[in-house]
Order: structure tokens, then C-alpha cells, then sequence
């Protein structure tokens, strides 16, 4: 039993052939936990940590994932005590700022190290998910530089925009842009906003609490779109992203691990589109799409 106003940790281990399930933990538990992480805990060891406000909350979520696990797995899922911490926050204080091509991340510690540089991030752990060093996050981020430097861009559109850094970044790199940043959970539009405001594009950047592409403001094509969700929403929006995409324009697909990449490269390719580049990054993939 947890004690009284402590916080509660749940973690699902698994293993790199497990890849799916480490998938549908995280999609299940990003809506509802207060700061998630994976990571590698040994050799072919996955490891997702969910940090909730109280025993509760968190084992209505371990139940609901247990349930959404094979048999097998289900008992791989744990409740632990943790103490009454932002951890989110916690983690972000304790890193250094991180260069990612021309763009620097960085926290409200260390401004300093970013000083000067127009591409520069700073993005303060919250409630949403995301503070930009995820290695799917590294990866959009370099696509993005790498689009910014190939052609102008005029319309962005960032589907699942979390803390907002794919949509600040796009709008940093390319000084024309104007973004619209579009999330299910209305909490990350909000930090997506603040962020926003933080990093001096909140008139370039709109906020849209929107689920996938149900919105009739989400109604136009756009020069690039960038969707780091999960394989499974990736695969059901494929159709609304090709009827979305301006003719040579660019779409970034990531949030996937690497078994995932082939089955949503396919299902993008059956509604028109292209693969221009593909990178792998600490187990995960990035697409890089384009069509005609």
C-alpha cells in the first residue's frame, strides 16, 4: 500500500521483440500520466516508466494496460511508491543543452549556453508529453533543418504538437511559416502555447485542440506536416494526410520503432505517397515522405 499523498510509478518491462506492446503502453499511458520515459535497461531490455499523482489514478492505468497486453506480459506491469516530485521537471533540470543540427535545446538553467543562436529551444518539462529529447523527436528535428535549408515553406502543420517543440522548431527555421499545431489532449495545446510564447513565434504559431484531423480549420493543404504520434494513428490518418499535403510537399512520420516502419511506409505508399528518406535513431524511425 502506497502511503498518503505519495506519488506512484508504473513500470512495464519488456524486450526489444516485444516492440508492439512497449508501443501500445505508451500510447495508452502519454494521454494520462503526469511524465513518461523509455528506455534501455540492458541489452535488449525495454523499460516504460509512468509517474502519476497518486496510487489510484495509477493503477486504473495499469489495469486498463494489462488488459491491452498479451497474456505474458500483463504481469511484466507494477505499481511503486515514488516521492511527491515533478519528475518531469526533475529530469529536464538535471540535463545539459543539447544541439540537434542547428538547433539547440535547452532548459530556463542554462539559457546561457544557447545564447546567440537563432535556432535556439527552451523547453521546460510540463504535463505534456515531449521535452524534445526523445530520439523520434531528434530525428523530426533534423529533418525539419534539413528542410528548412532545401526550400521555403509557407503552411506547417504539426498533428499530436505535445509541448510544442516540432511546431516552435518549424517556425525558428523557417521565418515564413506559419504553423498549426494540433493535439488531442487540450493540456499539451496549452503548453504548446506557453512554449509558444516562451520561444518569441506565438504570432506564427496557433494552437488547435483537435483529435487527428477532425477539425474543419485542418480542412486546407499544407506545405509540410509532421506527425511524431504511434504507428496505429499514423496508419488510420494516412488517407487524411495524402488530402492534406500540397503537391511536393513534405511529410514527417516518426513516434515509430523500427519493426513498425515498414507496415506504415507501406500503408502511406498505397495512398500516393513516396519515401525520401528514412533514419533510425536508438531503435526508433523516422519517415520522410513526400508526393506529387
Amino acid at each position: 500500500m502506497i502511503e498518503p499523498g505519495a506519488g506512484a510509478k508504473l513500470v512495464f518491462a519488456g524486450s526489444e521483440t516485444d516492440g508492439g506492446a512497449v508501443a501500445t503502453a505508451i500510447e495508452l499511458l502519454a494521454c494520462e500520466a503526469d511524465a513518461i520515459s523509455e528506455f534501455m535497461a540492458g541489452p535488449g531490455r525495454l523499460v516504460v516508466e509512468a509517474y502519476f499523482a497518486g496510487e489510484e489514478v495509477a493503477r486504473m492505468a495499469a489495469q486498463e494496460l494489462a488488459s491491452a497486453l498479451p497474456a505474458g506480459l500483463a504481469e511484466q506491469v507494477r505499481i511503486e511508491a515514488v516521492p511527491d516530485r515533478n519528475w518531469a521537471a526533475e529530469v529536464e533540470r538535471g540535463s545539459k543543452a543539447l544541439r540537434i543540427g542547428r538547433f539547440i535545446l535547452h532548459g530556463p538553467h542554462n539559457r546561457g549556453a544557447a545564447r546567440g543562436s537563432h535556432l535556439a529551444i527552451e523547453m521546460e518539462a510540463g504535463l505534456a508529453f515531449g521535452t524534445g529529447r526523445h530520439a523520434s523527436t531528434a530525428g523530426c528535428l533534423l529533418a525539419i533543418d534539413e528542410i528548412a535549408r532545401r526550400r521555403p515553406v509557407s503552411d506547417v502543420l504539426d498533428v499530436g504538437c505535445g509541448s510544442g517543440v516540432l511546431a516552435i522548431a518549424a517556425a525558428k527555421a523557417m521565418p515564413r511559416a506559419r504553423v498549426l499545431a494540433s493535439d488531442i489532449d487540450a493540456i499539451a495545446v496549452a503548453v504548446t502555447r506557453a512554449n509558444s510564447r516562451l520561444n518569441g513565434v506565438a504570432s506564427r504559431v496557433m494552437g488547435l485542440h483537435a483529435a487527428g484531423l477532425d477539425d474543419r480549420r485542418l480542412n486546407r493543404r499544407f506545405d509540410l506536416i509532421l506527425a511524431n504520434i504511434l504507428a496505429g494513428p499514423l496508419c488510420r490518418l494516412a488517407g487524411g494526410m495524402a488530402g492534406r499535403l500540397k503537391p511536393g510537399g513534405t511529410l514527417v512520420l516518426a513516434g515509430l520503432l523500427n519493426d513498425e516502419a515498414r507496415g506504415v511506409a507501406a500503408t502511406y505508399r498505397a495512398v500516393g505517397f513516396h519515401e525520401w528518406k528514412r533514419m533510425r535513431i536508438e531503435g526508433w524511425t523516422i519517415l520522410v515522405m513526400g508526393r506529387r
